[in-house]
């Protein structure tokens, strides 16, 4: 009888997790599959991402057809003048949560920007715009490769919860979903494949058994 409530509870605490971090993404899938703008799904998503963590202005960035820069894809809740300042900057082991992100192909963490190594040549105009912390997860393709980042801002410094990264990691997955359903990089056969598989792929993530989303990570 113990067994069986335990699993009941289990099952509960599941499913609520999953309304928690579903709830509000049926505009950004409808977007996936009809005629909108990447641009437009984009902000769909960081809408979505910015309802789920408190605090969070959140930017996506997509990396150039020569894989060295990335530039502005969307980032509706941050102050121009620091995205304009950061359109096209290039990509290395040690630029920023973003720059390294997409360079190492790995999520990098940075939570408090004024003291990390990673942001020694940026930090004057991230703190210039309240900007004190970043975590920076690659958006990649079916095959691996990197398309850009998502990146979650805050006005101060702190970590990430478990929960937090599994969300950033989930809206970096459905970003890349976007950028090649709309980017044309995914041919429409394959889209409508992609697509259909969608929401199985959502219950592997809430599982926990899915591959398309990493465990590993970088902190700084």
């Amino acid at each position: 009888m113990k067994d069986l409530e335990a699993q009941l509870n289990l099952e509960i605490q599941k499913r609520q997790k999953a309304e928690q971090m579903f709830g509000g993404l049926e505009n950004v899938l409808k977007m996936l599959a009809m005629g909108d703008s990447l641009k437009e799904t984009l902000e769909k998503l960081i809408e979505y991402l910015e309802s789920k963590i408190e605090g969070v202005r959140c930017s996506i960035l997509l990396l150039d057809s020569s894989g060295q820069y990335l530039l502005r894809g969307a980032a509706p809740s941050l102050p121009k003048s620091y995205c304009d300042a950061l359109d096209g900057f290039l990509i290395g082991p040690n630029v920023g949560s973003c720059g390294t992100a997409a360079y190492k192909n790995e999520m990098v963490i940075v939570d408090d920007i004024e003291t990390s190594p990673l942001w020694a040549d940026f930090k004057g105009l991230a703190l210039s715009h309240d900007l004190k912390a970043c975590w920076s997860t690659p958006i990649v393709n079916i095959q691996g490769k990197v398309l850009g980042t998502l990146c979650p801002y805050f006005s101060e410094p702190r970590s990430p919860s478990a929960d937090e990264i599994q969300t950033a990691q989930f809206a970096a997955y459905l970003a890349g979903v976007a950028i090649q359903f709309k980017g044309g990089e995914v041919a429409l056969k394959e889209s409508e494949t992609r697509y259909e598989n969608l929401f199985g792929q959502l219950k592997s993530i809430m599982d926990g058994t899915s591959a398309e989303i990493g465990e590993g990570f970088v902190r700084s």
